[in-house]
């Protein structure tokens, strides 16, 4: 018996038996896919659910303030209410220290 025949011990697995070992896993990893892609597929389409039921929402919200259903405002749109007698003031909301008589830009 050579040193390197002495050396080797039954139990370490050879060149051959991890050669081996690599096909069948690559074999088992064939017949049931990649793992991360099915991940991903499930991620995919529950992300794309959410969305749908978002622009869903989107779209019939829209549809609710056009039919008339919603209004943006809890008043009528557009319209001022004074009480007579007293002088309108107008406040830049930018600038809260200016004040004008009318409507307008702010400066």
């Amino acid at each position: 018996m050579t040193m390197s025949e002495e050396t080797h011990d039954a139990t370490q697995p050879t060149d051959s038996d991890r050669g081996e070992q690599q096909m069948k896993h690559a074999r088992d990893n064939r017949s049931t896919g990649p793992r991360g892609s099915r991940w991903l597929l499930r991620v995919a389409v529950q992300s794309g659910a959410v969305l749908a039921a978002f622009v869903a929402g989107i779209v019939l919200l829209g549809l609710a303030q056009r039919v008339g259903w919603l209004s943006a405002s809890s008043g009528a749109a557009g319209q001022e209410t004074i009480e007579p007698g007293v002088k309108a003031e107008y406040t830049c909301p930018m600038h809260p220290e200016i004040r004008q008589d009318a409507s307008g830009k702010c400066p």
